[in-house]
């Protein structure tokens, strides 16, 4: 994990590997790139490395938050099927299915590489506390 360590530092790691958002109504389409030196492929799993379901789960987060241009808490993980793994060097597209409204948020995401899907992906979210929202739309 990064140097920050803990839940923040695998935030902030899972975030800088994300290289394009393209938001759009209701939905929103982002890559990720899980770089071969990440530092979490040393212990998962030694030999073998694959990006860990919680890094996924994050992705979601921070194509959101990128899109929302706010900080987001997660409220929920409702379902999360990792159905093919995902390995160091693969690009990652994420396409998120988002309601609008008052927080908190559900969104539901799929998450393919190399043109098969690795992740189904439910989560509910808000605003980090403190903050308030002009825009009721995710």
């Amino acid at each position: 994990m990064s140097a920050r360590g803990g839940a923040a530092g695998l935030r902030e790691e899972a975030a800088g590997c994300l290289t394009a958002v393209e938001p759009g109504a209701g939905a929103l389409s982002a890559t990720f790139l899980f770089p071969r030196d990440l530092a979490v492929f040393a212990g998962h799993f030694p030999g073998s490395p694959l990006v860990p379901g919680v890094y996924l789960v994050e992705a979601v987060r921070a194509a959101l938050e990128r899109a929302r241009g706010r900080s987001l808490r997660l409220v929920e993980v409702r379902d999360a099927r990792f159905t093919a793994p995902v390995l160091p060097g693969d690009l990652v597209r994420v396409e998120v299915a988002h309601a609008g409204g008052a927080p908190p948020w559900s969104c539901q995401a799929v998450l393919s590489r190399r043109g098969e899907v690795a992740a189904r992906i439910e989560l509910v979210l808000a605003l980090e506390e403190g903050q308030r929202d002009a825009d009721p739309g995710l």
